[in-house]
């Protein structure tokens, strides 16, 4: 049978398979995507290219350098360039950073910052910072940081670094590490994100031993600022460092700090013509030990009129220039006069200011201030408390007297040298005269020569006393005398009298009256003198021909040797020395020193089981004597060393004693 369909039914049926195909089709797999048509068209000229961040900060100097090492008073100065070598413009900031060392050190220190620029041809700068190391942070604030764009001319900056005046002893000899640390960062982030570049300066700083005082030098030079030359008006640009015009003075910093022995820039202060203005302040670091110095300041009254200075050190007046006239009034920077002034004044180890003040006048042109050591003072045990016969004299109980003696090879001047006492009674003497090399310097309350009724010296009249004082009188308990000289050093001393004035440690008071054993003996500095507060150092005069006239009017009971060389004890015929016996359970060991010795005087020898005879050396049976074991008065004659022991034990075992015997050698 053949089927015949129209051409429209033909479409409908067609139709309604393909809805039924895609019906099916799509109800099996609802998320099929087909694509009918592709096409791939690459590209080879993108390219994904990044800039960069670069920053450079460096110095033309290796650190911070001060002219005469690292003391109070020193500064150091370093240039610092920071530069865009990136293809970014960046902002940056500078900062301290800590690294090693000593941190206290660190912290001591000043630090001054300055931004230096061109302007037009002008060297500008403008103070950034000013304050301690540690704090140092530039800029203060966000808005402020510096831009840098990349090509753009490095912005640079100036560094100075200094130790105050007054730091810290305890800063001598120790060392600081730190960086001064520059940040550069895209402006549109925070520090340490997106690109960003540190770069460090680094310095290191040691100090110098400025705790510990050098020993002092006589003409040595501790500072001299200004030019020394003929006249004012030799030089005038050179002389006063003047940058401009005559009578355009040129700023400095008040105080001025000396931290070298010397500097060549002069300080000006503004109100250098301004009455009872300071005209400068100078602070300085003197190394050196207590000295006498002197200031010379050379220096020129500027107009007609009477001009005077006064100088300070430390807050208190030591002393004044010369009453100066200035030139006259047409031309008078043409006809000025140089006057020199000199002032002197005791100088102390340490930190110091000196302050020169504007008393009269109406202007005054400086040429130079110098400060240099006179005089360096002496030393402890240059010249002696030698002898004291602190119990005066059978003739007068105030017949006391104190001798010095020159322990040095040259005459010494005692001009402003002072022996002072330990009590109210004993005032302080001030000295004068010479004292020479070698020789004596007698202190007496009465003249030798004196006689006056009861009051009367016992002394040769021909001993002369170099200073006689009727205030000296010693007291009999006991006391301390001090010898100083002009700069107050210490030069001597005797021993503490002890808790409750328990007396001297030498010398005897007689009694009149007393029996004929009475006598009246001085306390004498040892032959090897040593310390003079130790009283081991001294002892009493007994020696026989100290009381003969050769130092007294007559021979009698009085001991002592005024101006003359101390005698030994009469007593002692040698040094001391020990006899030392230890005695330990059943043994024995002695160490003698035999010379001189009687047998029969000798330290028993300390057996627990039985007599030991006489001798430096016991016999090891108890029953013989002597030296070798023979007669027990014979004399011994050379130190033995002997170790014994015994057969049987001792009630005494595990008994240690110890024995110690001084005897004459």
């Amino acid at each position: 049978m053949k089927l015949k369909m129209s051409t429209k039914k033909l479409r409908q049926t067609i139709a309604k398979v393909s809805i039924l195909s895609l019906f099916i089709s799509s109800s099996i797999t609802p998320f099929t995507y087909a694509t009918l048509f592709q096409d791939i068209e690459p590209t080879y000229d993108n390219v994904l290219d990044t800039t960069n961040l670069d920053m450079e900060f460096l110095s033309d100097s290796s650190d911070f350098e001060p002219d005469a090492g690292w003391i109070p008073g020193s500064s150091g100065e370093r240039t610092g360039f920071v530069s865009n070598v990136g293809d970014l413009p960046f902002i940056y900031s500078l900062e301290y950073e800590y690294v090693s060392g000593n941190e206290d050190l660190c912290n001591a220190f000043d630090l001054e910052v300055y931004y230096r620029w061109d302007d037009g041809g002008t060297p500008e700068e403008d103070l950034i910072y000013e304050g301690k190391l540690p704090g140092f942070y530039h800029p203060q604030d966000f808005s402020s940081y510096p831009h840098l764009n990349p090509g753009e001319t490095p912005h640079e900056y100036f560094f100075k670094l200094m130790l105050p005046i007054d730091a810290d002893e305890d800063l001598a000899d120790e060392e600081c590490d730190f960086n001064i640390k520059a940040l550069a960062r895209m402006e549109e982030f925070l520090p340490y994100s997106a690109f960003w570049d540190e770069e460090d300066l680094g310095n290191s700083i040691e100090t110098d031993s400025y705790d510990e005082e050098d020993e002092c030098e006589e003409d040595a030079v501790i500072f001299m600022i200004g030019d020394k030359e003929d006249s004012q008006t030799d030089n005038t640009v050179d002389e006063f460092n003047w940058s401009g015009e005559f009578g355009v003075f040129p700023d400095f910093e008040d105080p001025f700090v000396i931290g070298t022995h010397e500097d060549s820039d002069f300080p000006w202060n503004t109100n250098y013509d301004k009455g009872e203005a300071t005209d400068f302040d100078v602070d300085f670091y003197y190394t050196g030990e207590k000295a006498l110095v002197e200031l010379t300041v050379s220096w020129s009254p500027g107009k007609s009129a009477d001009e005077q200075k006064e100088v300070y050190l430390d807050g208190d007046s030591v002393g004044t220039t010369e009453v100066r006239y200035g030139a006259s009034v047409s031309g008078w920077w043409s006809n000025m006069e140089v006057f020199q002034d000199t002032v002197e004044f005791e100088l102390e180890h340490g930190a110091h200011t000196l302050n020169f003040v504007h008393l009269m006048g109406d202007g005054t042109l400086w040429d130079y201030v110098e400060l240099r050591v006179i005089s360096c003072g002496f030393g402890e045990g240059d010249v002696l408390i030698n002898e004291i016969m602190w119990p005066g004299s059978s003739d007068h109980g105030l017949d006391e007297w104190v001798e010095l003696y020159n322990n040095t090879g040259e005459d010494i001047d005692l001009a402003g040298w002072k022996l002072g006492g330990g009590s109210a009674s004993f005032h302080e003497i001030e000295l004068d005269g010479i004292i020479p090399a070698g020789g004596y310097y007698l202190v007496s309350h009465y003249s030798p020569d004196h006689n006056q009724g009861s009051e009367k010296s016992a002394v040769n009249d021909n001993i002369n006393a170099d200073l006689v004082d009727n205030l000296l009188h010693l007291r009999d308990q006991g006391e301390k005398l001090t010898l100083r000289d002009s700069l107050d050093n210490k030069i001597d001393e005797t021993p503490e009298a002890g808790p409750g004035g328990s007396g001297w440690a030498a010398g005897e008071a007689g009694s009149n009256g007393a029996s004929s054993e009475s006598k009246w003996r001085s306390m004498q500095r040892n032959d090897i003198p040593g310390d003079g507060a130790n009283p081991s150092n001294w002892h009493t005069c007994t020696a026989e021909s100290s009381n003969d006239t050769t130092y007294w009017d007559v021979e009698g009971d009085d001991y002592g040797t005024p101006k003359g060389e101390n005698l030994p004890d009469a007593s002692s015929s040698g040094s001391p020395e020990a006899v030392m016996s230890l005695s330990i359970g059943v043994g024995q060991m002695s160490v003698a020193s035999s010379d001189n010795v009687d047998g029969g005087d000798s330290q028993d020898g300390g057996y627990t089981d039985g007599e030991s005879g006489g001798g430096t050396q016991g016999a090891s049976d108890g029953s013989e004597d002597g030296t070798e074991g023979t007669d027990g008065d014979e004399a011994g004659t050379q130190p033995e060393v002997v170790i014994e022991e015994t057969t049987e034990a001792s009630e005494s075992i595990g008994l240690i004693s110890i024995g110690v015997i001084i005897t004459d050698a």
